[in-house]
């Protein structure tokens, strides 16, 4: 399908993402013309919602969370977001916040996809679905009211192709930073960094949304509605 074709299905609402431009026949080129076209659909959840007033754990939490990221390229198709296995670890601070470590690895999505027609959430949020190598954060600090900023994560975030909802191809990002808000049973980040596999993009924080929900290995994604990702994760 030629390039023109494919942005007349995106214009309608069709779903695309950070790597939609991949699976064209010259994505360097084309993604900047996918951009422009879509700028509408993306002036949203551009802004902080007002201030919360959460707090941290006073207890210890270690657990097994799902996450989705939303993208800012998605045009809030909440059937594109990038699903990851995340191994939680908190330590509390008896004088108020503590320390958090977050591990990834990248869940493969429901449907197989031998020819590029992969679609839908994980089957299950278990360890044994997941591919690729994980990244982490490690014993990053949380205050009092459970902000944790900056969250850089070392090295390079690779997203293997069987894990990705929106072009089907393997995704690197550099510089990737997830600030974030930590409560026990639901939490969020931002997400920030340079995409430079399959095309170069910066995703900006205030358009770029992860949730994470406590959950047992094996058990169901959650479901998942656009509304969920609109606050994107006040940190104020």
């Amino acid at each position: 399908m030629r390039w023109r074709q494919v942005a007349v299905i995106i214009g309608v609402g069709a779903a695309a993402g950070v790597l939609a431009s991949a699976c064209l026949p010259n994505p360097a080129n084309d993604f900047d013309d996918y951009a422009n076209r879509t700028a509408s659909f993306r002036e949203t959840n551009t802004a902080d919602a007002a201030p919360i007033d959460s707090q941290a754990p006073t207890q210890a939490v270690t657990g097994i969370y799902y996450s989705a990221c939303l993208s800012q390229l998605a045009i809030n198709q909440v059937s594109r977001v990038l699903s990851f296995y995340v191994e939680t670890s908190f330590t509390p601070d008896p004088a108020g916040g503590g320390k958090l470590s977050l591990t990834f690895t990248p869940l493969k999505l429901g449907n197989p996809c031998p020819s590029g027609t992969c679609t839908g959430a994980p089957n299950a949020v278990s360890k044994a679905n997941t591919d690729g190598q994980t990244f982490n954060i490690t014993d990053v600090p949380v205050d009092a009211k459970g902000v944790f900023q900056p969250a850089n994560i070392p090295g390079v975030v690779a997203v293997p192709a069987d894990c990705n909802p929106i072009s089907h191809r393997d995704i690197t990002i550099n510089s990737a930073a997830i600030p974030g808000r930590f409560q026990e049973q639901q939490f969020c980040t931002k997400l920030s960094g340079n995409v430079t596999v399959p095309v170069t993009i910066v995703l900006d924080p205030s358009m770029n949304t992860c949730l994470f929900f406590a959950v047992k290995d094996g058990d169901p994604p959650p479901a998942l509605t656009s509304d969920m990702f609109a606050s994107n994760c006040p940190l104020n």
